[in-house]
């Protein structure tokens, strides 16, 4: 009976960690389509609080759920990121090169692809 226990609770946490994870990625994707739907419109107030929630996605939920993420939802958070990053720098509200300077830091070794969706991103606009 301990040992049902036990596989229901190790079966629970490995769920909730999937919906954290997968909630994670849906959030961000959110506030970045927002973001670009509303970027026009945004006063420098609200585009401090903008940026600060962009570094708590890009930062510090990275950092919280890099260990559960996938390759290709890594790829997913960096094409966010660049995409991102290149609606900030279209609307010239802060100096881009620091922010890309942070964000290079969450994922050193992801760097190459971070820089890809980046380039990708700027070709589109």
């Amino acid at each position: 009976m301990k040992k049902l226990y036990l596989l229901l609770a190790l079966i629970s946490t490995l769920v909730l960690s999937s919906c954290t994870t997968q909630s994670y990625i849906g959030n961000f994707n959110k506030f970045v389509d927002k973001t670009d739907a509303n970027c026009h419109n945004y006063s420098i107030n609200q585009w401090k609080k903008n940026i600060a929630k962009f570094k708590d996605y890009s930062i510090t939920r990275f950092y919280k759920e890099k260990s559960n993420l996938t390759s290709t939802q890594i790829k997913e958070v960096l094409r966010l990121d660049a995409r991102y990053i290149v609606i900030v720098s279209s609307q010239g509200v802060i100096q881009v090169k620091n922010l890309i300077d942070e964000v290079k830091g969450t994922a050193p070794e992801m760097i190459g692809s971070f820089i890809d969706e980046l380039l990708k991103k700027s070709k589109k606009k």
